[in-house]
């Protein structure tokens, strides 16, 4: 069973409209999926990052869930946060070595990353 958090509840914030980077901050701190409205469609996204690309706040992350447009591989994608509405964090997710804060273009401001965690070291302890 997994706990579903309105961001409002995990944040304390009770603006249900656009998402801060500060709401996605907390989310990614959190190593949390999160349900958002994007584009028009629903969406679930497992965030890797928050990035600053030439002023416009980004997330990196994994959507493994649309339902206006099937993907078929999960590989990292970038959303305006402007963009998203209704942010609703899920439960938490396993982040893995598939992601590298290496691979942004020069200039690309980090404002916030996953914690990575190497799931072979994890089993052996």
């Amino acid at each position: 069973m997994s706990i579903r958090l309105n961001i409002s509840d995990l944040l304390g914030n009770q603006n249900r409209g656009n998402a801060s980077a500060e709401d996605i901050i907390q989310i990614i701190e959190n190593r949390l999926r999160f349900k958002a409205d994007y584009e028009g469609a629903s969406v679930i996204v497992e965030p890797y990052a928050l990035v600053n690309s030439h002023g416009n706040d980004l997330v990196s992350g994994v959507v493994i869930h649309s339902d206006s447009q099937r993907y078929l591989s999960f590989e990292p994608r970038y959303l305006e946060v402007g963009k998203l509405s209704d942010v609703v964090a899920l439960d938490a997710f396993f982040p893995n070595g598939a992601f590298d804060a290496e691979d942004f273009p020069e200039g690309t401001e980090i404002l916030a990353a996953v914690e990575l965690v190497d799931y072979a070291e994890a089993v052996k302890n």
